[in-house]
């Protein structure tokens, strides 16, 4: 959008302050990306980019990469796909709207690590889900998400609905199924079952040999290492053109009441541990000799989640 001399300013070395109408479709948001370019009296062009800082009813504030000169002609363009702080999940949000499993599934490689087929297997349920529910989830417990594995499936999940553990809409039940359950709380639930269980040792027996020697059995070398991430990748991306009813049971309920599912999170009342002094959430105390102490202090048993799963460690 071009701007005119007089609706720009600079009120910093780095910051510009730029006047809109009310009305202008084009106002960006806090955290956006912004393409600057400028054009001297000589003519002369330049770019660099800015975020915006500041938004005011008409006006927002850029801080720019370089300083900008006085008396230039600007112009500036929002790129795509840049969050902002009122809803970081704009661009996974713009993805799935657009169907681009693609871009998703490299989102939840920056997640999980690499790319791997359970990884995309979990961002087909959790975009499906999320379509057929309509809905934006903004990490507020509108949407939940119970699972029922602790694999890389779970990490897909999470990046394609953003439902974890840290906002309390993720779930876990220790069933040990390549499943999960995407619900609207209180009103629809919808639960996904892999079926193709034997797919990759059918379609790709080569790839599963490797496999069980790489990571089963942990004798592989690192050329092997690296040859099974290839050929994962490879299967991974072929898995995106899949209908997911091939590779899914998919049961679509119009109640969550068989699902017992816990209330809202509570917020619970701050102790602080006799022993070491460090303040723990209340329900997680222990009472030793009419004292209050953590879990580690008290050297009782404790739940822990690993690998196996979820199981209690004996002290």
């Amino acid at each position: 959008m071009k701007i005119k001399q007089d609706q720009w300013k600079k009120t910093e070395p780095k910051t510009l302050d730029i006047q809109v109408k009310p009305n202008e479709n084009k106002k960006p948001k806090i955290g956006n990306k912004i393409v600057i370019s400028t054009k001297n009296t000589s003519n002369q062009t330049k770019l660099t980019m800015g975020t915006v800082i500041e938004i005011n009813n008409d006006s927002f504030k850029i801080k720019t990469e370089e300083e900008i000169e006085e008396n230039t002609e600007l112009q500036y363009k929002i790129t795509n796909n840049t969050p902002s702080i009122a809803n970081p999940r704009e661009k996974i949000n713009n993805y799935i709207e657009n169907n681009d499993l693609t871009n998703l599934v490299l989102e939840a490689g920056k997640l999980h690590g690499h790319i791997c087929p359970m990884v995309v297997l979990g961002v087909k349920v959790g975009v499906d889900g999320l379509k057929q529910l309509e809905i934006d989830h903004q990490g507020m417990e509108d949407i939940i998400v119970l699972i029922e594995t602790n694999s890389c499936f779970s990490d897909g999940i999470q990046l394609s609905t953003g439902c974890t553990f840290g906002n309390n809409a993720l779930i876990y039940r220790d069933y040990g199924k390549t499943a999960a359950t995407i619900i609207k709380r209180n009103e629809i639930a919808i639960r996904y079952n892999y079926k193709a269980y034997n797919y990759i040792e059918e379609e790709y027996p080569e790839t599963h040999k490797l496999f069980e020697k790489v990571v089963k059995k942990r004798e592989g070398t690192e050329k092997q290492q690296k040859q099974l991430q290839e050929k994962w990748r490879k299967i991974a991306l072929e898995q995106l053109n899949k209908p997911i009813e091939e590779l899914f049971k998919i049961e679509k309920t119009e109640n969550t009441s068989h699902l017992n599912l816990p209330k809202k999170a509570p917020i619970f009342e701050d102790k602080y541990c006799n022993k070491c002094e460090e303040k723990i959430m209340a329900p997680k105390t222990t009472q030793k000799n009419g004292k209050t102490q953590c879990i580690p202090c008290s050297n009782t048993n404790y739940l822990q989640l690993d690998g196996s799963g979820l199981k209690e460690i004996n002290k």
